[in-house]
C-alpha cells in the first residue's frame, strides 16, 4: 500500500484547517488592535500599519503554531494566567506591544516590511535556498527521518543566529523582543522587520544543505513556529524536560531576565542541546524565583503606546549605535 497520497491529501487538509484556523484567530487579534488604535489607546489617531495577507500560505505554519500555543497554554493554567486574557482583556503596556506586533505578523506587515528593507533581496536569497531543497540526501529518506534532521539543523542555525544577535553591533535590534516586561504567547513575534531578515535565511539554510521533501519542511518549520511560542508562555518550570534537553518558559525567562548576567544563557527554543554542547545553558532552578523580566534602563521606549513609532525608533537606535561605534575618535590632545 502507497501511503504516500495519503499522507499527501492529510497534509493538505491539515494546511487547510490550519489556515482557515490561524485565519480566524488572525482577525480576532487585528479586531482587537484596531480598536485600541481607532480609540486612541494605541497613541496613533489613524491606523498607520499594513492590513493584508491574510491568507498568505505563512499563516498556516505561524497560525497553526499560535492556536497550538494558546490552547495548551490555556488548559494548563487555566484562564487567569493565559496569554488570551492579558492580550485581550485590559492588556498591560507590554501586553499592548505584543499584540500590535502580533497584528503585523499576522496581516504580513513584518514580512512585507522584511522585503521591502532588504530591496528584495532576502526573498530572493530564500527563493534560492528552497530551491536547493530539491537536492540533497534527505530528499528520499523517509519522513520519520527527514522531519526530525531538518528541525534539527534549522535549531542549530537559529542558535548561533540568535547568538548573533546578542553582539554589541546587532543588539539594538534585538532589544525590542527584550523589552517586554511580561511574557505573553505573543512575545514571540516581537521582531524588528531588520531582525526578520537576518533570522530569515538561516532558517532556509538547512533544507538548501540536507534537501527535505516539501511535508518534511512543512513538519519541521510548524515545530519551529510552534517552539518560540511556546517558550514565551506562562507554563510554569517543567524541570525534567529541561533535563531531556526540552526547554520551558521557565528556562526562557532566565535568558528575558532584565539582570544583564542571564541574558547569554538559554539562546535555545524547545530543544537546549546546543546550550549545553557550547556552554551557554543556565539551569533554571539556580535562578531567582522573582526575575524580573525586561532591559535595564530602556524603561518604556519600546511599550510606549506608541507601537508605530517604537517599531520605527528600533531601527534609529541601531543606526546610531553603530554610528557611535564607528565614528573616529578624537585623538587626545598632547603638549607641547
Amino acid at each position: 500500500m502507497n501511503l504516500r497520497p495519503t499522507l499527501a491529501t492529510l497534509t493538505s487538509s491539515a494546511r487547510s484547517l490550519l489556515l482557515a484556523l490561524g485565519t480566524a484567530l488572525g482577525f480576532a487579534f487585528v479586531l482587537k488592535a484596531l480598536l485600541l488604535i481607532v480609540s486612541g489607546e494605541f497613541g496613533l489617531d489613524t491606523p498607520g500599519v499594513i492590513v493584508r495577507g491574510f491568507l498568505h500560505p505563512g499563516l498556516a505554519v505561524f497560525g497553526g503554531g499560535l492556536l497550538a500555543a494558546l490552547a495548551i497554554e490555556l488548559v494548563l493554567t487555566g484562564w487567569a494566567a493565559s496569554s488570551l486574557r492579558r492580550l485581550l482583556i485590559a492588556p498591560s503596556d507590554s501586553a499592548r506591544s505584543d499584540l500590535f506586533y502580533l497584528f503585523l505578523a499576522l496581516s504580513g506587515g513584518i514580512a512585507a516590511s522584511a522585503t521591502l528593507i532588504s530591496a528584495g533581496l532576502v526573498d530572493a536569497a530564500v527563493a534560492l535556498l528552497d530551491a536547493r531543497s530539491h537536492h540533497g540526501p534527505l530528499v528520499d529518506a523517509p519522513i520519520w527521518m527527514a522531519a526530525p534532521l531538518l528541525y534539527l539543523g534549522m535549531t542549530f542555525f537559529n542558535y548561533w543566529n540568535h547568538r548573533l544577535l546578542h553582539t554589541r553591533a546587532l543588539w539594538r535590534l534585538h532589544a525590542v523582543h527584550h523589552s517586554a516586561t511580561e511574557f505573553t504567547i505573543g512575545t514571540a513575534a516581537r521582531i524588528s522587520p531588520m531582525e526578520a531578515v537576518l533570522i530569515a535565511v538561516p532558517q532556509a539554510i538547512p533544507a538548501a544543505l540536507l534537501g527535505a521533501s516539501p511535508d518534511a519542511i512543512l513538519i519541521a518549520s510548524m515545530v519551529a513556529s510552534f517552539e518560540s511560542l511556546w517558550t514565551h508562555s506562562n507554563l510554569r518550570g517543567l524541570g525534567w524536560l529541561e533535563r531531556i534537553g526540552i526547554s520551558s518558559p521557565r528556562a526562557h525567562k532566565i535568558h528575558h531576565a532584565r539582570d544583564a548576567r542571564f541574558h547569554d544563557h538559554n539562546f535555545g527554543d524547545l530543544v537546549l542541546i546546543w546550550d549545553r554542547l557550547f556552554g551557554t545553558y543556565m539551569d533554571s532552578r539556580n535562578a531567582p524565583a522573582d526575575l524580573v523580566l525586561g532591559v535595564d534602563g530602556m524603561g518604556d521606549r519600546y511599550d510606549s503606546r506608541q507601537p508605530l513609532r517604537d517599531f520605527l525608533q528600533v531601527h534609529v537606535d541601531w543606526v546610531r549605535d553603530l554610528i557611535t561605534r564607528v565614528r573616529p575618535r578624537p585623538l587626545p590632545a598632547t603638549t607641547s
